[in-house]
């Protein structure tokens, strides 16, 4: 069934773009990205400057995301599309005590190395790469792609893309849900789940920039069906679903769910279908752009192994006969997602009560949650080792943002909105908390059992 409920969208569920009132409601939700940004600067600030834990000692650049960073200094500075260079001076085992497979280099036959990790990324970096170079070159230091201006200019991408996101995310609730709901999910979402870990301390891994690129694919789908006749919209909903898969490639399992966006009823279905029919020319010009989006990725598999297509995770596979579908979700050592981000426990609530009143926004989130978390689940390294709780989820928080909006949405009494508040804040503080943790050493980077995950919420040591 698909019923309003006073959610601020038309029964049955359209995509209408009204002029919105500058209310208090909406000026606040469009604050809080900003608040966000202050926030994680602040954040920023202090892990690197006082040297905080584990944090001081290692620079924003480090672990999976040297492999998407390699790109720039080896491709720009070096010249040097093979990354010879690279592995053999500022990622040389005599230099950092680790062999080219941790940062994700295999050698191909022809003395080339392969990075594994794909080019997205390090192509959403290039304004940042790029003014940190300029500012190491005007200060005389070696701007040799790892000078500190660098590398730190670098680190901000990930909090700048997240907040980015979080206004395209914002502004794609506001088809179905009030200025206070969109306003109210924002706030848990940015710090109740992984988001501003990986915004600020963990910022060069791609999850900060999948959020972002997931979140304006909402936006652009939405706004490409409020106006489907609009070439522009389509070619940016189609650079966008370019995006989420040229960040993370097993991302494309999230695409199906722009086809069926509010979508909840065979009638509706059919009504797509037809929508997609009588516009055929921007569908083609959509899907053109994701191709387009794709096209370095492949070229950086040409160069690196002659080859169009490759597999760029040698040695590492998926179980797909044993996901680990259970731990995934609850385990905590090694991690899952909910014991870190708890306060999702109302999107999958939200999403169940949805079915039965929302399918418009439940069918669209189930399809694509439940493949991705299958793969996720079916991964050699299901919990992803290092992180902050089960980091390959971040990068589907923006749809499950969806059903816990629809979750706020739905109190009606003013004491159930204070008991579930009181909730809410409760288990985003639980995230903070070990977010915390996670920065200053208590918390691992594989998690924690049970005992221990309650012992340092209290009293971290």
């Amino acid at each position: 069934m698909d019923h309003g409920l006073g959610l601020g969208v038309a029964s049955p569920p359209r995509f209408t773009a009204g002029r919105a009132e500058p209310t208090l409601a909406a000026r606040v939700r469009k604050l809080i990205p900003l608040a966000v940004f202050v926030a994680g600067l602040v954040a920023y600030y202090l892990i690197y400057r006082y040297q905080v834990g584990r944090a001081g000692q290692q620079s924003p650049v480090r672990s999976d995301g040297q492999g998407y960073y390699a790109y720039l200094p080896s491709y720009l500075l070096y010249h040097d599309v093979s990354f010879r260079s690279l592995l053999q001076g500022h990622l040389s085992p005599l230099r950092t005590g680790f062999r080219p497979s941790t940062f994700g280099f295999s050698l191909q036959p022809d003395g080339y190395w392969l990075d594994k990790y794909p080019v997205g990324e390090a192509i959403l970096l290039l304004p940042f790469f790029l003014t940190g170079h300029l500012i190491a070159t005007v200060m005389g230091v070696a701007a040799d792609g790892y000078s500190h201006p660098e590398l730190y200019a670098a680190g901000v991408a990930g909090l700048v893309y997240t907040v980015l996101g979080l206004s395209a995310l914002g502004a794609a609730l506001r088809r179905w849900f009030s200025e206070w709901v969109t306003a109210a999910t924002l706030v848990v979402v940015a710090f109740g789940t992984g988001v501003f870990d990986y915004a600020t301390y963990d910022s060069i891994f791609s999850h900060a920039f999948s959020f972002f690129a997931v979140s304006v694919m909402l936006l652009a789908a939405v706004r490409w069906y409020e106006n489907p006749h609009s070439l522009l919209r389509a070619l940016l909903l189609g650079l966008a679903a370019g995006a989420v898969i040229a960040l993370r490639l097993t991302d494309v399992v999230l695409l199906p769910a722009v086809l069926v966006l509010g979508v909840g009823s065979l009638a509706a279905a059919r009504e797509r279908l037809l929508l997609l029919r009588s516009n055929i020319a921007r569908v083609g010009v959509a899907a053109a752009a994701t191709v387009a989006v794709l096209a370095p990725q492949v070229i950086t598999w040409y160069l690196a192994t002659h080859h169009l297509l490759v597999r760029p995770y040698p040695g590492e596979s998926f179980d797909f006969s044993h996901p680990q579908l259970i731990g995934s979700l609850v385990s905590f050592q090694p991690h899952g997602l909910l014991p870190y981000a708890p306060v999702l426990a109302l999107a999958f609530g939200g999403l169940v009560a949805a079915w039965r009143w929302r399918r418009d926004l439940a069918v669209p989130v189930t399809l694509a949650f439940l493949p991705f978390w299958f793969l996720v689940a079916s991964w050699w390294d299901w919990s992803f080792t290092a992180g902050f709780g089960d980091r390959a989820f971040n990068d589907v928080v923006p749809l499950l943002a969806i059903p816990l909006a629809y979750v706020f949405a739905s109190l009606s009494r003013p004491r159930t909105r204070v008991l579930v508040g009181g909730v809410c804040l409760v288990l985003v503080a639980v995230t903070c908390v070990q977010m915390v943790n996670h920065w200053l050493g208590p918390l691992p980077g594989s998690g924690i059992g049970p005992s221990g995950f309650f012992r340092i919420l209290v009293f971290r040591s």
